[in-house]
Order: C-alpha cells, then sequence, then structure tokens
C-alpha cells in the first residue's frame, strides 16, 4: 500500500529549509546591524556633545576655532572685553583730556584783564579824539599863528579814530576768544558727561545683555543634554529586540526536529505482513502530529517574538520621535518666540542693537572730539589774529608820539598857543597809556602764544590719534557683530537640525524595522506545510483505519524502533517527550524547550 500524498515530502522539506534561511535572516541581519546601530548611535552621541561642548568653548576637543565655527560664547565673551577696553580706553581719554584742557585753561586764564586793557585802549583814544578836537579849536582861534598847530590836531583826530577802529576789531576778537574758550570747556564739559552715560549705560546694560545671552546658550546647551540622555534610552529596546533574535537557534533546531521526521517518511515498497504495513501506517500518522506539535511551537516563538519586537521597536521609535518632538518644542522656545526671556532670538536681538548701539557712541564721542579738535584750532587762529592786530598799532603810535613832539615845538614856538600847554600835557600822558596799554595786550597775546601753542597743537594731536584708536575699536566692534550673527545662525543651525539619530543610523533602523515584517510570510508557510502535512496524516489514518478493519482490530500500537531511533537525534527535551507520549514510550532526559544548544 502506497500513500500518495507522500510525494509533498520533498516540497516539505525544501519550505522548511527556507523557514530556516528567512528566519536566519530575518533575526541574524538584526543581530548583524545592531553592532552597527549602537556603533553610529555612540558616534551621534559623541558628536551632539562635541557641539554642546564647542557652543560654549571652540578649545574643547573637537571643536575647530575659525571664521566659520566661532563659538558663539567666546565672541560674547570677547565682545564684552572689546566694550570693557573700550570703555577703559575712554576713561584713560577722558583723563588725558581733561589734563590737556586743564593746562590750556590755566594759560588762557593769562588773558584776564586783555578785555579790560582794550576796552581802556578805547576810552583812552575816545578820550584824544575830544582833546584834539578841543585843541583844534584853539587853533582856529588862533588864526594864522596856529594854523601848524591845526594840522597837528587833525592829524591827532585821524589817528585817534584809527586806533578807535582798531580797538573796535581787538576787543572784538576778544569776546570772540572768550566766547570760543566758554564754548570749549562747556563741549568739553558736555562730552565728559555723555562719555560717563556711555559708561553707566554699559555697566547698567550692554554688559548685563551680554550676560544674558550667555545664560540662554547654557540653557539651550543644558537642554540638548538632556535630550542626548533621552536618545540613549533607546538602547533598552534595542537590547530587547537583539535578546528576541536568539530565538531564532531555537527555531532553527526545531525545524531541523520537523526536517528529520519529513525525511524519514518514504514509500516502503517491500512490506511481508499486515502487522508491518500496520506499524508503518501508524508511523505515518504519528510523524504528521509530531511536526504539527513542533511547528505549533515554532508558531508560538515566532508570535511570541514578533509581539517583543513590534512593542520594542515601537519604544525605539517613540523614543526617536519623541526627540524630534522635544527638539521641535527646543526650537520654539529658545529661537521662534522671540519674546519669550528664554529666547535666543531675543538674547541676539539685544546684543546686537547693544554692539551696534557702541559703535553709534563711539561714532558719536569721535564727532564731538573731532568738534573739539577744531574748536582749539580755532582758538589759536583767533589769538594769532588778535596778536598781528596788536602789531598793527604800533606805526600809529609811533606817529601818535611824533605828534606829542610837534605839538610842543609848536606851542614853544607861539604864544598865543601857550595856554594849550595843559592840553599837550594831557595828550602826551594818553599817548603813554595807550602805549603802555597796547604794549602789555601785545605782550600777553605774545607770550600766550608762545606758551599755549604747544598745548592747543597737542589737543588737536590727541585728538587725532584718540579718534585713529576708537576708530579701531569702532572696527573691532563691527567684526564682533559680524562674529555674533554668523555664530548665531550657526548656533541656530545645530538646534534646529540637532538629532542624535544620524541619516545612516535612521536607515538602519528602518530596514531592521522593515525585516521584521517579513515574520508574518514565515508563519503563512508554516501553516501551508502543517496543511500537507495534515494530508498526509489524513491518507494515513485512513489507510491505518482500513487495515485494522480488515485484520478486526479497533487499534494498534506501534511496535518497531523507527520513531524512537529519529527522536535520539533531537536535541530539545519536549520534541522527544512529544515523541514519546505519541507513541507511548519512555524517553530519556535531554534539553528543555526554550535551551540552546549546537550541534
Amino acid at each position: 500500500m502506497k500513500l500518495q500524498n507522500l510525494h509533498l515530502r520533498d516540497t516539505l522539506s525544501s519550505s522548511l529549509q527556507d523557514l530556516i534561511s528567512q528566519t536566519e535572516d530575518i533575526f541574524m541581519s538584526f543581530a548583524r546591524e545592531y553592532p552597527n546601530l549602537l556603533k553610529e548611535m555612540e558616534k551621534g552621541i559623541v558628536d551632539t556633545h562635541t557641539a554642546i561642548v564647542c557652543f560654549s568653548s571652540t578649545e574643547a576637543a573637537g571643536c575647530v576655532d575659525d571664521d566659520v565655527n566661532t563659538s558663539l560664547s567666546e565672541v560674547i565673551v570677547s565682545s564684552q572685553k572689546i566694550i570693557r577696553e573700550t570703555m577703559e580706553f575712554l576713561g584713560r581719554m577722558e583723563e588725558g583730556d581733561s589734563e590737556l584742557f586743564q593746562r590750556l585753561e590755566r594759560e588762557i586764564e593769562r588773558l584776564q584783564g586783555l578785555n579790560d586793557r582794550i576796552a581802556q585802549i578805547k576810552d583812552d583814544s575816545v578820550e584824544m579824539e575830544l582833546i584834539s578836537l578841543n585843541a583844534m579849536t584853539v587853533a582856529l582861534k588862533a588864526g594864522a599863528s596856529g594854523r601848524a598847530f591845526s594840522y597837528i590836531t587833525e592829524e591827532l583826530k585821524r589817528l585817534s579814530m584809527k586806533i578807535i577802529e582798531l580797538t573796535d576789531g581787538v576787543s572784538e576778537n576778544g569776546k570772540v576768544i572768550t566766547e570760543r574758550f566758554v564754548n570749549l570747556k562747556d563741549s568739553m564739559t558736555r562730552l565728559q558727561g555723555y562719555q560717563k552715560e556711555v559708561f553707566d549705560l554699559v555697566n547698567s546694560s550692554m554688559l548685563v545683555t551680554f550676560d544674558g545671552f550667555t545664560e540662554g546658550i547654557r540653557k539651550v546647551a543644558g537642554r540638548m543634554g538632556d535630550l542626548v540622555q533621552e536618545a540613549e534610552s533607546v538602547k533598552v529596546p534595542l537590547a530587547k529586540v537583539m535578546e528576541q533574535t536568539q530565538t531564532q537557534d531555537i527555531m532553527r533546531q526545531s525545524l531541523e526536529h520537523v526536517i528529520i521526521s519529513v525525511n524519514e517518511m518514504y514509500q516502503i515498497d517491500r512490506i511481508s505482513t499486515p502487522e508491518e504495513m500496520l506499524d508503518e501506517m501508524t508511523f505515518f500518522t504519528l510523524m504528521p502530529q509530531l511536526c504539527s506539535a513542533v511547528l505549533d511551537e515554532v508558531t508560538g516563538y515566532i508570535r511570541q517574538s514578533k509581539k517583543e519586537i513590534s512593542q520594542n521597536l515601537q519604544k525605539a521609535e517613540d523614543i526617536i520621535g519623541g526627540l524630534d518632538k522635544n527638539r521641535d518644542a527646543l526650537v520654539r522656545r529658545f529661537l521662534d518666540q522671540e519674546n519669550l526671556e528664554d529666547s535666543l532670538a531675543g538674547h541676539h536681538r539685544k546684543s546686537t542693537e547693544a554692539l551696534g548701539q557702541m559703535t553709534k557712541e563711539l561714532q558719536e564721542i569721535i564727532s564731538k572730539k573731532h568738534s573739539l579738535g577744531n574748536a582749539t584750532q580755532g582758538l589759536l587762529k583767533d589769538i594769532q589774529n588778535l596778536n598781528s592786530n596788536f602789531t598793527n598799532f604800533s606805526s600809529l603810535i609811533t606817529r601818535f608820539k611824533t605828534i606829542d613832539v610837534a605839538s610842543r615845538i609848536e606851542i614853544a614856538k607861539n604864544t598865543v598857543l601857550s595856554r594849550m600847554i595843559s592840553t599837550v600835557d594831557e595828550m602826551t600822558n594818553l599817548t603813554q597809556r595807550i602805549t603802555h596799554d597796547v604794549e602789555n595786550s601785545y605782550n600777553l597775546t605774545t607770550d600766550f602764544l608762545r606758551s599755549s601753542k604747544d598745548t592747543i597743537f597737542r589737543v588737536r594731536v590727541q585728538f587725532d590719534e584718540e579718534e585713529a584708536k576708537v576708530r579701531a575699536q569702532e572696527h573691532r566692534l563691527n567684526e564682533k557683530l559680524k562674529a555674533l550673527q554668523l555664530g548665531t545662525e550657526k548656533l541656530e543651525s545645530n538646534i534646529r537640525n540637532f538629532s542624535v539619530f544620524s541619516t545612516v543610523f535612521q536607515d538602519l533602523f528602518l530596514r531592521s524595522s522593515q525585516n521584521f515584517g517579513r515574520l508574518d510570510r514565515l508563519i503563512s508557510i508554516i501553516n501551508d506545510v502543517r496543511g500537507q502535512l495534515q494530508s498526509i496524516q489524513d491518507e494515513a489514518q485512513n489507510a491505518r483505519d482500513t487495515l485494522l478493519a480488515e485484520q478486526g482490530l479497533n487499534e494498534w500500537k506501534l511496535q518497531n524502533h523507527k520513531l524512537q531511533d529519529i527522536i535520539q537525534r533531537f536535541t530539545i527535551f519536549s520534541h522527544k517527550k512529544a515523541a514519546g507520549d505519541l507513541a507511548g514510550f519512555e524517553v530519556e532526559e535531554g534539553v528543555e524547550a526554550g535551551e540552546i544548544t549546537l550541534f
């Protein structure tokens, strides 16, 4: 008697070998990728830690200190340093400027009384003009005898008017000098007050703004560090998935038991007795049951593994997805909402405004310094003009003296004019006083020019030197302004693109996750195998029942040791036990189900 369905044996064996290959491919592929996943994750963690550290210092290991990767924190610190240096420099400038202006003020104080002398010269000149008019009247009354004296008085009047005209100009020069110096002092006082306001602003606001930015970066770095710790928790579910891959060895052994069993189900061509045939049909009835029981066990392993793997993969996905959500929340909090206290965008705006304002303040200080320098040069020029104007008195005073001598000669020659002697004496006194005041004024301005010229020039030179230095500080601040923008953009990019899980990691994880989706296909293959085994079992059962009826028997117990010989090759005790229970014989102890052996 032959079983027609035994031709399925080769197909079953091939399917079972394919099952082993597929389970190995599914589980072992993850086992192979697992070290790469961990390696890529560790790399991401290290890179992220480095990036976080580099937010605070480019001197840390792994940081690159160049124009493109300058640490934002270092830009902030160096910006604060430049602002402090600028303030110290401005303070030293103010001290130097004050010292120069005190020297200039002391020298200008020496000009005190100059305006009084100029006013006295004018008063004396006006009086000289009146005396000349009186003398002219007396000369006209004297007729021909006073004609020569009248020429003298006419010249005296003309000279007096010239001196009055000169004193008006000199007096105006004096007023301009006084006003200019007063304005100069006022400008210097305003500049000092302005610089004090800048100092106060820097100490109360600007530096505090940068401190806030630094604190904001520290908070971002701390939060990113928290996210790294969250990311590391993905190792736990990945490790549990890895643990599940070990069940593949049990499944392989189980499937090999089925293959051993299936390979023993072959046609028996020569059977001499009905008893032998009943033994064979009983064997063909029991073997599919044993194989099905083992396959049920494998199905259980697959389903349990799938459940555990799915749960842990989902946990890993949740951690990865949660990290992205937390990163997005980090972006919203620190980047997108400028009005929040922790917003880096707000800190950047305030810090940029602070640097811009500092630059603007320096430009204003430069402008005021430049105006002060021009004012000192104008003061020097006005004093030089005043000094030159005093030299114009020389020829007039010489002429006064000549007229004084001529008038005395005329009075001595003409008795008619003898009563003019007192007038002439008064003219002489006025001439001497004017001469004295002009000479003193000239000497005063000459001495001032001699002593203060270097100071005034020094003021201008110092202002020019200070302007050059302030321009240099302004340039440094502008460079920091650019670096601040660049650093902020880099930090923002790092935060927005922050992820511990690289593209390589995510590709590996996705590929591994999708691979486990093939487990359902394995169950489908096992069900097909079980169906074919059931066909063999059903055909063998029918043949056995027919033989039993022919022999007038109700039951038959397996007589030969064929099944026992087969299960001796099994490596899992539960499978031996199942076979013994089916065939009704005792089996020796073996390896419990779930334990892994190599054979």
